[in-house]
């Protein structure tokens, strides 16, 4: 039988010699062996899953208000036509925001888009920041219209 020396020792005092379990009270058994690494490795998996679901919090029951969500929205995407308009000289926050409602709603009509101006050097920065705004934008976007189909959804079934 192969030494595991923590198992060995541990077990019923053994000593490992040569890759070899040696005993000097009573021979150990690989059956024994095997059967005792099988209840620990059980008990270290139970001691996981409990420690696992004794964590976990139950927020089926939390719900978020219907204008809660729309006035996170309305905010990102005010916050964006006013960004967008300090960035565009030629855009008012008005351009600013069709442009964030257009974008955001994915309809991209395309008639307004940041940084296409001559200079080409500050234009690179806009685009991924515009980038960035959009790709957190529809994430936002994604996950109020979520939270609002559950509202709607408990308003109308009552529950």
């Amino acid at each position: 039988m192969l030494c595991v020396w923590t198992i060995a020792e541990s077990e019923s005092g053994s000593v490992c010699d040569n890759n070899y379990v040696t005993n000097s009270s009573a021979p150990m058994t690989s059956f024994t062996t095997h059967r005792t690494l099988r209840r620990r490795l059980a008990d270290v998996v139970q001691r996981m899953r409990n420690a696992l679901t004794s964590c976990t919090a139950d927020t089926s029951d939390v719900h978020v208000p219907l204008h809660v969500s729309l006035l996170l929205l309305a905010g990102y995407v005010l916050l964006g036509a006013l960004l967008f308009g300090l960035w565009e000289h030629d855009w008012d926050v008005l351009v600013g925001s069709y442009f964030c409602f257009i974008t955001l709603s994915t309809i991209g009509f395309g008639d307004f888009v940041p940084g296409t101006s001559l200079d080409a050097w500050s234009s690179t920065p806009k685009l991924v920041l515009c980038s960035l705004y959009v790709v957190c934008g529809l994430a936002l976007l994604a996950m109020c219209f979520d939270l609002m189909q559950d509202q709607v959804r408990q308003v109308c079934t009552g529950v």
